[in-house]
This record gives C-alpha cells, sequence and structure tokens, in this order.
C-alpha cells in the first residue's frame, strides 16, 4: 500500500482488488462477501469507523467480522507466558 494506511483508502483497496483481481461486481460483492478475519488492529476492527463497518455499511450488510484466531491464541501465549517460565 503506497498511502497512508487509513480506513478509507484500505476500503478503496480492498474494493477495488475485489473489483479487478477477482472480478466481483457491486452486487457479487454485496452479496458473496460474508465473512472478514482480520488481525483486530482499530483500522480493522475498531467501533465506529473501521474497515469491517465501512464495508458493512457500504457493500456487505450482512457481512461479518471476525478476529482472526491465532493472533488470539498468539496474544494469549504471550501473556500466560509472562507469569509462567516456559
Amino acid at each position: 500500500m503506497d498511502e497512508n494506511c487509513n480506513v478509507k483508502n484500505l476500503y478503496n483497496l480492498v474494493i477495488s482488488n475485489l473489483r479487478t483481481f477477482v472480478r466481483m461486481d457491486d452486487y457479487e460483492i454485496g452479496t458473496k462477501l460474508i465473512c472478514v478475519g482480520t488481525d483486530g488492529a482499530s483500522v480493522m476492527q475498531g467501533n465506529r469507523n473501521d474497515l469491517c463497518v465501512r464495508l458493512q455499511n457500504f457493500v456487505a450488510p450482512y457481512m461479518i467480522p471476525i478476529h482472526c484466531m491465532t493472533y488470539r491464541m498468539n496474544f494469549a501465549y504471550r501473556i500466560v507466558s509472562t507469569f509462567i517460565s516456559v
């Protein structure tokens, strides 16, 4: 990504890649984009103005955002390993 990593630029990048490389039109994006997994960063899964909310509001109202379980497991491991010497 050449520009700033903000919600607007990420949204435009995702939509343009879906249109260009996956060759989906707006209707297909709205009906086939059912889930987005992210690392949980605030720009991806914040409270009000993040990528997942923007995708739900503008193209895919039934899309479900999920937090990547690998990231959660890694985070949990790091917390536990600080209390228990491995």
